[in-house]
């Protein structure tokens, strides 16, 4: 019973707690951006002329503005992101992402370098203005970043910028869930000097995207991406209270696993439809919301302060894969325990047979137990309490044996059978005046020479005929046996009778309850 409660939660149960693995959708909805026109790279005119900057450019100076700050509009693809890795020297957890900031804003000091017929698209040569973009990662020697492709000056003045990034980014995971553990794991960019960063796409960028794209067909990862949440806010480490959020909206990536069982990376798949989706995937985004936190400059929310900084942060929200949890923790733990339970039906006499199965799934079970802590935790996770249950099953198995083998060694052994008693159906009436003495001397002669105790007012309880009472005089009614206490022997064998039932019974409910407190405490409320 046991063993099909286990099948049906390995098969039903993953299926459950991860994400619908269907076919990408076509009606797959994309970010609602704020710009009138929708140019994909497709529309964007071929550029063969270019714009070289003078060295006297005052590149540290932002593009005047109205306002006195630089609207910037960003979006993000995702290249691949890897495992995430435990540092047992920091105790901390980190995962490996490279992924693409392409940003716009418009500096319009460039447009007189550029020639009287030239009044397209052109390449900038030289230094411009850039915004200055920090991000918090574990370690500088992971952290690396280079120009993902050459600046472009547009004819209105605008200037689209992208760079890569290669992040060994921190995250600080929870893992008492583990392995049906979520995680969020955010990445922040930092920008300075007077500008407003927004998630919106820039001009001519990737078509039916949405402001964080992901590659998903080269994500090799041990989690599933259910979503990504983009913010942008305004702050100051000096002034940690006066943090507002002016925009807000989440991406929905459930299906997205689809993607990384297709071979989209080969070169003769680039073109097919679900190809094309699922390496600029977007997932479902809703419409961002907006709120006005640069007005209020008694709070010191203003992109003029130098003190200031307006971060973009995209957070993932990850799921681990089901699957591994059930292959390398649930499928053998739960093995090891069926298999201690083949001691219930072994003879309680074979000593060696019972004791070397069961001190062998004992020290299999620590030693899974040990493998599977070597995250230095200061706290419980799910896989330890499966563990630790598994190996008190496997050692109460043992424990069992102990008892029985007690019992059965410790028992006496069966008396003899006692021979039938004679049928006393008529005695003579010389017999009956006799005393005891001289009525049982007479019987020893008795041919057949049974034994007399039958006589006697303490007969065998064994004896089912009639006695006769040399007191009252006459035959008594036939005796009833008494009923013989139960033996040890008869004790340990209905011991292992019970456990055969109790002990799967207990592993069912066991499995049941843990996967229903799993389950419940799958939840994104931490992000």
């Amino acid at each position: 019973m046991a063993m099909g409660v286990l099948l049906i939660f390995m098969l039903v149960v993953p299926m459950v707690l991860s994400q619908d693995g269907g076919l990408i959708d076509d009606d797959q909805g994309s970010f609602q951006s704020n710009r009138s026109d929708s140019l994909t790279f497709s529309d964007m005119p071929y550029i063969s002329t270019s714009v070289t900057v003078p060295e006297n450019f005052n590149h540290r100076e932002p593009p005047p503005t109205e306002n006195g700050q630089v609207d910037m509009n960003c979006s993000v693809i995702i290249l691949s992101l890897d495992t995430l890795t435990q540092y047992k020297i920091f105790r901390d957890t980190a995962f490996y992402i490279d992924f693409v900031l392409a940003c716009q804003w418009r500096d319009t000091r460039l447009l007189k370098f550029r020639s009287e017929n030239n009044t397209g698209s052109s390449y900038i040569h030289g230094n411009i203005w850039r915004p200055t973009i920090e991000t918090s990662v574990l370690s500088n020697e992971y952290r690396s970043r280079s120009d993902f492709f050459p600046t472009v000056l547009l004819n209105d003045g605008s200037v689209i910028w992208a760079q890569k990034f290669s992040l060994n980014q921190a995250c600080l995971m929870n893992l008492r869930n583990y392995p049906h553990d979520l995680q969020c794991c955010a990445v922040a960019l930092l920008t300075y000097g007077g500008v407003k960063a927004m998630w919106n796409e820039p001009k001519y960028w990737v078509p039916n995207s949405s402001v964080v794209a992901t590659l998903m067909s080269s994500l090799r990862s041990d989690f599933l991406i259910d979503g990504i949440n983009f913010t942008s806010y305004v702050g100051s480490y000096f002034a940690p209270d006066n943090v507002c959020v002016y925009q807000r909206g989440f991406c929905d990536y459930q299906g997205s696993d689809a993607c990384t069982r297709m071979k989209c990376t080969d070169a003769d798949n680039l073109h097919k439809h679900e190809c094309i989706k699922c390496n600029h995937y977007g997932g479902r985004c809703t419409t961002p919301t907006f709120k006005e936190c640069f007005n209020n400059t008694s709070r010191g929310l203003s992109t003029k302060n130098m003190l200031s900084s307006t971060t973009l942060e995209f957070k993932l929200l990850l799921r681990r894969h089901a699957e591994y949890g059930f292959i390398y923790a649930y499928a053998p733990t739960s093995g090891i325990v069926i298999l201690s339970w083949i001691s219930f039906w072994l003879d309680p006499h074979s000593a060696p047979a019972r004791t070397g199965l069961g001190v062998t799934t004992v020290l299999t079970m620590i030693s899974m137990n040990m493998r599977a802590s070597d995250a230095e935790l200061g706290y419980i996770r799910a896989i330890d309490v499966w563990l630790f249950v598994c190996k008190n099953f496997v050692c109460f198995a043992l424990m069992e044996y102990a008892v029985v083998n007690f019992l059965v060694t410790t028992s006496p052994p069966e008396p003899k059978d006692v021979q039938p008693c004679v049928e006393a159906e008529h005695i003579d009436d010389d017999l009956l005046g006799n005393r005891e003495k001289g009525f049982k001397s007479l019987l020893r002669e008795d041919k057949n020479k049974q034994d007399l105790s039958m006589f006697d007012d303490a007969a065998d309880s064994k004896c089912k005929k009639k006695v006769y009472n040399i007191r009252k005089g006459s035959f008594s009614d036939e005796v009833k046996p008494r009923k013989p206490s139960k033996t040890r022997q008869e004790y340990a064998d209905q011991l292992d009778s019970v456990c055969r039932i109790v002990y799967p019974m207990m592993f069912t409910l066991f499995i049941i309850g843990y996967g229903l407190i799993v389950r419940y405490q799958q939840n994104y409320d931490n992000c």
